[in-house]
């Protein structure tokens, strides 16, 4: 290769399809910081098992030569992104010497960058590069690469064949770049040719399917805007046989969904007419209209339909409306007798707990009480107009009966269950406890160079709130105190978070420490002997 190409490295594009690359999107990738660590997978590429492998090729790398070859695998290079400049930024930010390499490989747009401060000859660099990089790369054996790369250079630099002929290398192999790009530049131009061909026919396809739609679109459109039309003068004769049978009162629901209900039938007009016009729009300016009429079509139906099954509903109620008073009162009886049960329950309550754990339930008995005078009240002039054959009267005194009971029985089951939801906090609580005591054994193992300057008040404040939570009175008040802590900690948590990174971090550094170490001892180990 050129000699310029050495320590400035080699950007290479490792397979012919590359050039059709600026199409494709992929996950872009900033400089890595390494951390310590030889192996940097931003791109999440290598199994537990090849990463593995890879390292164990980079320290045998390391222990037979003394030089550390890095490995970065990325989709994509970003800020810079040419790999040229990205992978100069990663040698200038973790300080790499001259006894280091670097080989990056970006995966997604198959580019490879080697770096090194190794004063290797031209030859050299091609042998590490042709015979240990390039053959694994070629079948997107991402490990393979950098592991036939240090076990190439291992050899370059100690005069030694490697053991494995180069992860991948035939025998024989030779390398002339002119045939080979010949080869590719025809490939590529046969592949661009065939994508063109291939994507007008798909445009031409997707017209027509577009057109097709676009049709049934209209028709559908049409099609409901004529129904619709004729649901809304059904719906206004229906409206004013509900009020002269139901009354205005229960007949302005209706009313409000009925005047909803015209107004989006003239807003779907609006929309057929500019369609209509002389006006022409894009395919998807029509096809976004079109589908707006249907969606409001559609939505104003629903409401009508809906209406109108609660007068369905409500007039059954009428016809039925003896049977559905005998249950009425049935089941009134019933909820009164849970009453005392339920101030019972209250009265034990309030000995375990503060007055404002139980604030949301505490009236809940009376108001049962008053929703069961007025579920009663109401069954007198069902009652009434059922002995008048007043049907439509009857239902709706029946009705608001029914919502009454509903109610008074929905409190009171509130109240049975508060017992075990305030158990359940109390349990909350006592994990909301053990969380805040671990963080706060977190920061005081912190070094304080490292620790965010809040953090000493936040621990301050979650020790004493920690004092307060053990004690009876906060714990009378669980869910109050559940939802302070939970917010406290959530504070520290976040104070924590910079140095508890800057911990895992130096425990990596510890580790790529420790194997260097354990190299330089065998060496020293060597020349002693």
């Amino acid at each position: 290769m050129p000699g310029i190409l050495r320590r400035a490295g080699a950007v290479i594009l490792f397979a012919g399809a590359a050039a059709l690359l600026p199409a494709l999107s992929a996950a872009a990738e900033e400089p890595v910081d390494f951390g310590g660590s030889d192996i940097a997978d931003a791109a999440d590429i290598l199994s537990p098992a090849d990463e593995g492998r890879v390292q164990d090729a980079l320290d045998d790398l390391q222990q037979d030569t003394g030089v550390t070859l890095l490995v970065a695998y990325i989709d994509e290079p970003e800020n810079p992104s040419n790999i040229a400049a990205w992978s100069t930024q990663v040698v200038s930010d973790n300080g790499l010497g001259a006894n280091n390499a670097l080989l990056v490989i970006a995966v997604d747009v198959r580019q490879y960058y080697f770096d090194e401060g190794l004063n290797l000859t031209d030859a050299e660099r091609s042998a590490v590069e042709r015979d240990g990089l390039l053959p694994a790369l070629g079948r997107d054996d991402w490990a393979g690469g950098a592991i036939g790369a240090a076990e190439q250079l291992a050899a370059v630099l100690t005069g030694d064949e490697p053991a494995s002929g180069g992860a991948g290398a035939s025998p024989g192999f030779s390398f002339n770049p002119l045939p080979a790009l010949l080869i590719i530049g025809g490939f590529v131009l046969v592949l661009v040719l065939v994508a063109r061909i291939l994507s007008a026919r798909r445009k031409r396809a997707a017209l027509r399917a577009q057109q097709e739609d676009q049709k049934q679109l209209d028709l559908r459109a049409g099609g409901l805007l004529v129904e619709l039309d004729d649901a809304l003068k059904t719906s206004e004769q229906e409206l004013g046989f509900a009020e002269a049978e139901f009354g205005a009162e229960q007949t302005a629901a209706f009313r409000t969904t009925l005047v909803s209900a015209q107004q989006k039938v003239r807003e779907a007009f609006r929309i057929k007419q500019q369609l209509d016009d002389a006006q022409p729009e894009t395919p998807e300016q029509r096809r976004e209209l079109s589908s707006r009429i249907i969606a409001l079509c559609e939505e104003a139906d629903a409401e009508l339909d809906a209406q109108a099954e609660e007068f369905d509903k409500l007039r059954e109620l009428g016809r039925r409306a003896p049977e559905a008073l005998a249950a009425m009162t049935t089941e009134a009886e019933a909820i009164d007798a849970r009453l005392p049960a339920a101030e019972a329950a209250l009265a034990n309550l309030s000995t375990r707990y503060a007055a404002a754990a139980l604030a949301d339930i505490a009236g809940n008995p009376d108001q049962a009480r008053k929703l069961l005078s007025f579920a009663a009240s109401e069954g007198g002039h069902a009652a009434e107009s059922i002995r008048a054959g007043q049907g439509a009267a009857a239902a709706v005194a029946v009705r608001g009966a029914q919502q009454s009971l509903d109610q008074a029985r929905t409190l009171l089951d509130a109240v049975e269950r508060a017992d075990a939801d305030l158990a359940a906090a109390l349990e909350q609580l006592d994990g909301e406890i053990g969380d805040l005591r671990s963080d706060i054994a977190d920061a005081r193992a912190l070094p304080t160079a490292s620790a965010a300057p809040e953090l000493p008040q936040l621990v301050a404040e979650a020790e004493q709130a920690l004092q307060a939570a053990t004690r009876g009175e906060t714990r009378r008040d669980p869910v109050a105190a559940v939802i302070a802590l939970a917010a406290l900690e959530q504070r520290v948590d976040a104070a924590l978070g910079p140095a508890r990174e800057q911990a895992a971090r130096r425990q990596r550094a510890e580790a790529a420490l420790a194997r260097a170490l354990q190299s330089s001892r065998a060496q020293l180990a060597a020349a002693n002997e």
